[in-house]
């Protein structure tokens, strides 16, 4: 067994998330050209993967290596961390305690792996001046992921892999309509109002088409810019009430007042069902 364990392969979230895993990946290169040369190395060679994932915006960065072995345990691990803040007399040191590396398929069967990972790091602080350490050691948590794209996905671009791995997830369907949020639209002056507003447009019991309940469910869909479409209105029943229809798509206040929801820090387009009460 390695010093650090085995690395285990399992599903992981899709990678074009925003998450509180440090990215490392041909994109994010290309964010930093200039300072960064490669942002995720991988080697084979002998059995052995090493693994370099790096980072460096010009005014600090870091390095982590890794080296793993045909039956995935993990032979090495390393951590360094770099600033332009100069502390006099003093240096760091790094050692990496913990490893904790997930795969999504073998990176010895796969050209284009793809890992997330968590290091525990101690840190020793010296004085330069002596060798003597300065104080108690320090521990921090690292979470970092790498990924390495296909020749026709960097072609493709960030957008267009961000897209196409959203709705292989099934995160938005191809209409660009999002099913999975972290945030849901929202009536911009609150669900009192929204209330309101939805039982003026009430219809009465002779107009339902023989719906027994005391509501029916109108589906719409508000874009990124906080407006619902009038086309995408319709009802989740199979019976269409048309005046009901037409009230909706022609009332301003419920077509206009949205706040979209949000995904991964961005507003987008989703689906929102609205209840419409049946006059007794």
């Amino acid at each position: 067994m390695g010093q650090y364990g085995k690395a285990i392969i399992s599903p992981l979230p899709y990678y074009e998330t925003n998450d509180n895993y440090f990215p490392h990946d041909y994109f994010i290169r290309e964010d930093l050209e200039g300072f960064l040369d490669t942002a995720v190395f991988i080697k084979s060679n002998s059995g052995l993967i090493q693994i370099l994932n790096k980072y460096n915006d010009g005014f600090s960065g870091h390095e982590i290596r890794l080296k793993i072995n045909s039956n995935l345990e993990i032979k090495e691990a390393s951590y360094d961390h770099w600033s332009d803040v100069i502390i006099p007399d003093t240096k760091s040191e790094y050692l990496v305690e913990k490893v904790i590396l997930s795969f999504e398929n073998n990176p010895f069967n796969n050209k284009y792996p793809e890992a997330r990972y968590v290091l525990q790091i101690r840190q020793d602080i010296y004085d330069t001046r002596t060798d003597a350490r300065k104080g108690p050691s320090a521990y921090e948590i690292f979470k970092g992921k790498f990924k390495v794209y296909t020749d026709k996905e960097r072609q493709m671009g960030r957008d267009q892999v961000i897209h196409h791995t959203e709705i292989k997830y099934g995160i938005k369907d191809s209409a660009g309509i999002y099913h999975f949020t972290d945030l849901p639209a929202e009536f911009e002056y609150g669900a009192d109002s929204l209330k309101n507003t939805l039982a003026h447009i009430k219809i009465d019991r002779k107009e339902a088409c023989g719906i027994k309940r005391s509501y029916v469910v109108v589906r719409m869909v508000i874009d990124e810019f906080g407006k619902a479409d009038p086309n995408s209105i319709e009802f989740r029943d199979e019976v269409v009430i048309e005046g009901l229809l037409y009230n909706i798509r022609h009332h301003h206040s419920l077509l206009s007042n949205w706040r979209p929801a949000y995904y991964n820090g961005r507003p987008v387009k989703s689906e929102i069902n609205l209840p419409v009460q049946i006059k007794r």
